[in-house]
């Protein structure tokens, strides 16, 4: 055996924390982190492949109907990438382990739903769980009410969708 298992330990820790790098760079779109990170694996960074298929997965148990959010996300120009999630119940089915590491889903916008939901783990709700590992998950947007408690109205949605369409350069 060449390398003890320290060693191994060792590198492997490395390689988990240069994956994770990669993963925020890619997501965050940060060319310069990605081209070095990149580097260290002699793999080289060409801009002209960046491909803009990022979407939003926005998850609220709610009674707006869905014209009004749609009309919402046309106001910003996201109507397109924005899945939608607004049946309490179908919300505590969906298992939240699909967004882990994905390069599909760029934001995860949370209203009021269920505590207890599949893929939450050790921790009390999915918001928190992506909250403590950003690493790992889109970025979260909590729509909240006057309390500070998640929940979705047509004001709360408005300026999640400007805190996005401000971070993008949406034409």
């Amino acid at each position: 055996m060449l390398l003890s298992q320290d060693e191994l330990d060792h590198v492997n820790e490395s390689i988990n924390n240069l994956r994770s790098r990669i993963f925020i760079a890619n997501r965050t779109e940060d060319k310069s982190t990605l081209d070095s990170l990149l580097s260290i694996l002699g793999i080289s960074f060409d801009e002209k492949e960046v491909r803009d298929e990022w979407r939003i997965f926005l998850c609220a148990g709610t009674d707006i109907s869905k014209d009004i959010i749609r009309k919402v996300l046309s106001d910003y120009k996201l109507e397109d990438r924005v899945e939608l999630e607004l049946d309490y119940k179908k919300i505590t089915s969906i298992n939240f382990d699909k967004f882990r590491d994905s390069q599909t889903y760029k934001y995860i916008v949370f209203g009021q739903g269920p505590h207890k939901a599949k893929g939450i783990g050790k921790y009390g709700s999915i918001i928190s769980r992506m909250q403590s590992e950003p690493e790992h998950y889109p970025e979260v947007i909590v729509m909240t009410d006057s309390q500070d408690k998640p929940h979705l109205s047509v004001s709360e949605l408005h300026k999640a969708m400007q805190q996005i369409f401000n971070k993008e350069d949406i034409e």
